[in-house]
């Protein structure tokens, strides 16, 4: 996809958005795992890579974390802020750049199962707290002929940006295979 060959390679590299000295990532497919949308989001960002070890110094788990996401999830991302804010000193004790931040951007891709799922305003309102936790960037690839299911997704909705994805996929095709 677009998604993962041209934005995610440029935004996770360091520096290439101020004071973002790393980005650790993860792609959200919700229809791994037992097909709970939200099961999907939780292993993804409990991977070793992503902020698992992280999550590790401080006794976070898969299963509490998914807990604290369906109870309270701006709690919860209280977590992920507390596991990159310790990536973030890890970073600045390593390079001693002071600005230097560490972020997280999430990427589900596709999006369109979160439709299917029995109830999927846990998975949304998931994504809305890292969305607005100012610590994490969370991108969707969405099929055009599924925008009418938008509504679904609650508040989430309202904050799409599609006038950007638009423009994204309008100006696609002119910087890909021509010369």
């Amino acid at each position: 996809s677009l998604v993962r060959a041209g934005l995610l390679p440029r935004l996770v590299r360091p520096h290439q958005i101020e004071g973002v000295a790393a980005c650790r990532w993860c792609i959200v497919d919700p229809r791994k795992g037992d097909g709970s949308p939200l099961t999907a989001l939780v292993h993804a960002l409990c991977a070793p890579e992503v902020l698992g070890d992280a999550f590790a110094g401080f006794g976070v788990e898969p299963m509490l974390l998914k807990r604290s996401l369906e109870a309270e999830p701006e709690l919860a991302v209280g977590q992920v802020r507390a596991a990159l804010q310790g990536l973030t000193r890890a970073i600045q004790a390593d390079t001693g750049e002071t600005n230097a931040t560490a972020r997280l951007m999430v990427v589900v891709d596709p999006l369109e199962p979160v439709f299917d799922a029995a109830d999927p305003a846990p998975f949304a309102a998931a994504l809305q707290a890292l969305a607005d936790s100012g610590v994490a960037w969370v991108v969707a690839v969405l099929r055009s002929d599924h925008l009418c299911h938008l509504p679904r997704l609650g508040k989430l909705a309202r904050q799409i940006h599609l006038e950007l994805a638009l423009e994204l996929f309008e100006a696609a095709p002119l910087g890909l295979g021509h010369h």
